[in-house]
């Protein structure tokens, strides 16, 4: 980890070796009604890809990963099949570009789930690629 930001539930890892190249951005919002797909792991299984459909970009009033109140994050609200294993997996628009990185499911409606919006990481992957020494990435909270 070389990167970490407890508001965002965000890690950037360091990846010695890898030679991929980073998946274009999609830089602007995109808009409700937008085809898109959820990339990841869902419930620890094998790599999947979910299509979903942009219901609107929204302002997220939360908590940080560790419980403190008064974390407002601009997240996308998708109707698709987001579920655990998914999170900081890409939101990756029909022509492959990163349009945000997924956050949680909703607890109340299985075919909501919540990204991050690309504007809302933008700083921590702007600044990615210089990242190179290790932080503290802190303890994990059981809830």
């Amino acid at each position: 980890v070389v990167g970490f930001d407890p508001d965002l539930d965000l890690a950037i890892l360091s990846v010695p070796g890898l030679a991929a190249e980073p998946l274009p951005r999609a830089t602007e919002n995109l808009p409700p009604g937008e085809d898109v797909v959820a990339a990841g792991f869902p419930w620890g299984g094998p790599y999947t890809l979910s299509q979903g459909r942009i219901r609107g970009t929204v302002v997220e009033n939360g908590a940080d990963i560790y419980g403190e109140a008064g974390v407002a994050r601009e997240v996308y609200s998708i109707r698709g099949e987001v579920r655990s294993g998914n999170s900081g997996g890409p939101l990756l628009t029909p022509d492959g570009r990163v349009a945000g990185t997924v956050f949680a499911m909703s607890a109340v409606d299985p075919q909501t789930g919540y990204i991050l919006t690309d504007a809302a990481t933008a700083g921590w992957l702007d600044a990615a690629a210089e990242l190179s020494e290790p932080v503290a990435a802190g303890g994990c909270l059981v809830r």
